[in-house]
């Protein structure tokens, strides 16, 4: 086994693979209908960052005063465009790409490239919706470009702060590439009524197309209430 890429059924260490891929994984391993994919571990994060220079370069940006909003977007604009000129070494850019080759022969469509932090999804904290997602990607060096787009999103300006707010020094990225699935239609499902924590009733966000669509804010959804235990519409 590699320590660079794991498809979901092989993860037994969600503590490489963050919250998303973890939970992802643990889906697959239930039986449920998730679509096939690998994670990019963190330890490919880290070989990135290291064969790239990059931890120090980033530790002096950080360094400053970022209680300023323009300096803080000008940090993260400076770390975010160091990653994207940055290059994968050749072990991991291989590696990538073969089991993306498998991804392909799996399906004709695009992939989705997922973020996935490895403090994702935390009981004290939830980096959900700070990190960059990209679907429809084909081929691959889209497939490469994005993932060191995931890996520069932990230093979103969003998420250098929440990470200093939470008390959080440092945070590793793995990337998720998966399957799309071209949905005619898509809906988000919260098991507790949010507003009020009600535990009796589902809450169906839903619209036309794909799910990021709903998730990113970008269409007003379709919402369901119903009764958890009967089904029954409210």
């Amino acid at each position: 086994m590699n320590d660079y890429v794991l498809w979901f059924h092989e993860i037994d260490e969600p503590e490489v693979v963050g919250g998303k891929n973890a939970s992802l994984a643990r889906l697959t391993k239930l039986g449920l209908p998730v679509p096939d994919g690998f994670a990019v571990t963190s330890h490919a994060y880290e070989s990135f960052v290291r064969a790239n220079n990059l931890s120090e370069f980033i530790q002096d940006q950080l360094s400053g005063d970022l209680q300023d909003t323009r300096l803080l977007d000008g940090v993260s604009k400076n770390i975010r465009e160091r990653f994207l000129a940055a290059t994968f070494p050749n072990d991991i850019r291989d590696v990538i790409i073969s089991n993306y080759e498998k991804l392909r022969n799996i399906s004709e469509l695009g992939c989705a490239v997922r973020s996935s932090a490895t403090a994702e999804d935390m009981p004290t904290a939830s980096f959900a919706g700070q990190q960059d997602t990209f679907l429809n990607v084909m081929g691959e060096e889209e497939l490469l470009q994005r993932i060191k787009e995931c890996f520069s999103s932990a230093y979103t300006s969003r998420a250098i702060v929440y990470r200093k707010e939470k008390g959080f020094s440092d945070v590793k990225m793995s990337v998720g590439v998966q399957k799309l699935v071209n949905s005619m239609k898509s809906g988000v499902m919260f098991t507790v009524e949010p507003n009020s924590g009600n535990e009796n009733i589902l809450i169906i966000d839903s619209s036309y197309g794909l799910g990021e669509l709903i998730v990113s804010g970008r269409v007003v959804p379709d919402q369901y209430t119903l009764f958890k235990l009967t089904g029954q519409m409210i």
